[in-house]
């Protein structure tokens, strides 16, 4: 017998069929079910309404107060700062910048230019691509085994030939040779796992190359039988002819080795599954050259298009979306925290977007070169950005001090707050807020020219040559799940390449 317990009259009665219950009874089959779907109605609307009132902005009653009203209207729209963030807080760091010249490349008395450059932040050693004519990778190891890591120009670890299918790994001593229409470094990486990755790509795009090597940990060095210095063991490489890389990018996971790579139209992926390295296609944009990629976190890959378009690729759906438009082709990405992106892009370009906004402004076939194209609304921009030409390396970011670092036109450093957008100002400058003091290094003494120079401000500083790199060095970033001693891991440095040396800026 089918039944139902009414509750309110604590009986149970029998559901009795639609055509012989009497007119207006509560227990036929068609009224017990219209109440059960009642019910269910009624238990999904007051879920959404605790819902609605929990996510709901409410006005403080703070802002009533007839004395603290207004600093709290100014704590909450953002103009008033809070303890952490202080707005100087950025042009004091930039203050306490010091600059220190770690390498010259140079090779049989010659000065090799820099174009890219990593260092390894376990072992400190230096990769720099060099792209001369005998070689374009180079290699400099450090002389001491904690910060800061200390140079030996005249000690030249294992360099080599990207792009050379005849050669392998080539030491100093056995450097010699032209070689005709040889591939240029485009992009250099290295992965918490200790690996690194060189890509080259010849003018004609004839030659590209993808070679990945292990770099030696100094706790447990391997004999190679050589009495050079020595920081790789081991290369594999993929060649990708007719195409051209733009960038690469590590994935930050400290459990599996993969790389991401901007080729021609194509997002690649280079993944190591124990002894082999497996090449991948993971997306194929058919009318765009994909010019830069980041890691937003070990699973989702951000390529920046050459159509302004901003892509994100899953690696556990395998599927890809499009996120951000930018105002103009897109040049370098990179990552804030887990929400921030920072975009910089042609025509001076750099905006900060936010994936909590509701995308915007994007079209299937954008048109960036035209006067109709749209783009996302940023949730920072930086309207003091001034640079025509970017590369992938010329822009990077350290959330820790709150810094956007990139290079000039007039071959000086700019720094931009993540906080504000605004420039940093140089400590001479009229709209600097800090006033003019004698500088603790003062002495009786005229201190040369190399102490005048390294005593300047970071953003004073002019180099002799186009800034080509820009990079933060954030000790124990993605190592400290890793069983490394990184001392000193709370002092993030600048690391900049201009001409044939590599300056550090740090405390």
């Amino acid at each position: 017998m089918v039944g139902h317990s009414d509750t309110e009259k604590k009986k149970y009665f029998k559901i009795q069929a639609n055509h012989l219950a009497p007119a207006r009874s509560k227990y036929t089959q068609q009224a017990v079910s219209d109440e059960k779907k009642h019910s269910l109605k009624r238990k999904r609307l007051a879920v959404r309404e605790q819902r609605r009132c929990a996510e709901t902005i409410k006005r403080s009653r703070a802002l009533n107060h007839p004395l603290v009203g207004r600093f709290s209207l100014e704590r909450e729209t953002g103009n008033y700062p809070s303890r952490s963030s202080s707005p100087q807080r950025e042009e004091i760091c930039a203050k306490l910048f010091r600059r220190e010249r770690l390498v010259d490349s140079c090779w049989n008395g010659k000065d090799l230019p820099v174009s890219k450059f990593v260092r390894d932040t376990r072992t400190g050693s230096i990769f720099m691509g060099v792209n001369s004519s005998a070689l374009n990778v180079i290699s400099y190891p450090s002389v001491t085994k904690a910060r800061p890591f200390r140079y030996d120009t005249s000690v030249l670890g294992d360099c080599m030939v990207v792009g050379n299918q005849a050669s392998v790994s080539l030491y100093s001593e056995i450097l010699c040779g032209w070689i005709a229409n040889k591939p240029q470094i485009s992009s250099l990486s290295i992965g918490p796992t200790g690996h690194l990755l060189a890509t080259s790509s010849s003018r004609d795009g004839s030659r590209v190359t993808m070679s990945i090597v292990k770099i030696i940990d100094p706790l447990q060095p391997v004999d190679t039988g050589r009495n050079t210095p020595f920081t790789i063991n081991s290369r594999v490489s993929f060649h990708c002819p007719e195409s051209m890389i733009w960038s690469s990018a590590a994935c930050p996971s400290t459990t599996s080795t993969c790389f991401a790579v901007g080729n021609s139209s194509d997002l690649l992926t280079l993944t190591c599954s124990g002894p082999e390295w497996e090449l991948n296609v993971v997306k194929a944009f058919s009318s765009t050259d994909v010019k830069a990629v980041e890691w937003l976190t070990p699973t989702v890959i951000m390529a920046g298009l050459n159509n302004s378009h901003v892509a994100f690729h899953d690696r556990r759906s395998e599927a890809t979306a499009l996120r951000f438009q930018h105002p103009h082709s897109v040049h370098s990405i990179r990552k804030v925290d887990e929400w921030r992106v920072v975009v910089a892009g042609s025509k001076s370009h750099l905006r900060m977007y936010d994936l909590r906004y509701t995308p915007t402004g994007i079209h299937r076939f954008p048109k960036p070169t035209k006067p109709s194209h749209t783009c996302t609304k940023a949730y920072l921009t930086f309207p003091d950005y001034s640079n025509d030409f970017p590369t992938h390396n010329d822009v990077d970011v350290c959330s820790e001090l709150g810094l956007l670092a990139c290079g000039s036109d007039s071959n000086r450093i700019q720094l931009f707050s993540l906080s504000t957008g605004r420039l940093i100002p140089s400590p001479n400058s009229p709209t600097s807020t800090f006033s003019s003091s004698p500088s603790p290094f003062s002495r009786t003494t005229a201190p040369s020219s190399t102490e005048v120079s390294s005593l300047q401000s970071i953003t004073s500083f002019q180099y002799p040559s186009t800034i080509e790199c820009v990079r933060f060095d954030a000790p124990g970033n993605a190592y400290d799940s890793l069983d490394v001693n990184i001392p000193d891991n709370g002092s993030p440095s600048l690391l900049v390449s201009a001409g044939n040396g590599i300056d550090e800026w740090r405390f």
